[in-house]
């Protein structure tokens, strides 16, 4: 969908403006959510088969965490992410990895507040079968076990998905600063659903992926790997990379991230410079004018 409150960035070398989306407004955040859903959904079907678990976790009242003036109960972020943890470490111990319980799962989870103030977190776990999970989170859960586990059902991940949809940020946060309070959160698994975006499933013409019988518009991180007019380096080398990888645009990011750092150091070496490469790139003036001659 297009962003309903873009923002525009000139660009002096094409003398034309590009248009930016603001990641905000409803339209960005519905288009966020189809593509996390997307992600989640080709390696819930393509790679786990179907196995996965729709869970709720919350604390009982002698393990239920406060906030900094003591007086509301707060969420906590370093929890959930303890547990995911505890879950890797328990499964690596024990040698457990089969194709109920997969030791490589991917989760997403939310962390709200109900109605009346009370902290609790939903998540998605996929590649964790729901009939004997329950068991798993338990043994992970040390603040008391007041768990739901239960299949994902249709609609199951939009579910979890639309806490998106309610993401706040700037002076909304506010309130929950004010109250000492942690804000509603949201943390997912790294590298979900890179197959989907393998090359032979893109469209580089139209700069779409195929999934679920239609064509959308690749997400703009892949975009700009795709697009590589910063770079010193080919289109062709850095999709030949991202082939011979399977599909793996994490690894290609950090490639790029890699070949751009030699390329900068390279030039300042080149032209007795001795700018430090950080104060290098927070002068907007100095990478602008770099970014026009490799353009050029």
């Amino acid at each position: 969908m297009a962003c309903s409150n873009p923002f525009y960035r000139y660009n002096q070398y094409s003398g034309s403006y590009s248009r930016i989306p603001c990641g905000w407004c409803i339209s960005c955040r519905i288009d966020k959510r189809t593509y996390f859903q997307d992600r989640f959904e080709y390696d819930y079907f393509k790679k786990f088969n179907c196995i996965g678990t729709f869970g709720c976790i919350t604390y009982d009242d002698n393990h239920l965490p406060f906030g900094l003036f003591g007086d509301l109960p707060s969420l906590r972020k370093k929890h959930m992410v303890d547990f995911w943890k505890r879950v890797r470490s328990y499964m690596s111990y024990h040698k457990i990895d089969n194709s109920l319980l997969r030791k490589d799962f991917k989760h997403y989870t939310v962390g709200e507040y109900s109605d009346d103030g009370r902290p609790h977190y939903h998540f998605i776990a996929i590649g964790l079968d729901y009939r004997i999970a329950e068991n798993l989170y338990s043994k992970c859960w040390d603040k008391s076990v007041i768990i739901d586990s239960r299949p994902i059902l249709n609609g199951g991940m939009s579910y979890v998905l639309k806490y998106l949809d309610k993401q706040e940020h700037g002076d909304l946060l506010d309130k929950y600063f004010d109250a000492g309070i942690e804000p509603p959160f949201l943390i997912n698994s790294h590298k979900v659903g890179n197959g989907l975006y393998r090359p032979d499933n893109l469209d580089l013409n139209t700069m779409t992926y195929h999934w679920d019988n239609k064509n959308r518009p690749i997400p703009p991180r892949i975009r700009n790997i795709l697009n590589l007019d910063l770079v010193p380096f080919t289109n062709i080398k850095v999709r030949n990379f991202i082939s011979k990888n399977g599909g793996d645009y994490d690894s290609a990011d950090k490639y790029i991230r890699q070949s751009r750092n030699e390329f900068f150091e390279h030039r300042m070496t080149k032209n007795n410079e001795t700018v430090n490469r950080v104060q290098y790139y927070s002068d907007t003036n100095k990478v602008l004018e770099v970014r026009g001659s490799l353009i050029r």
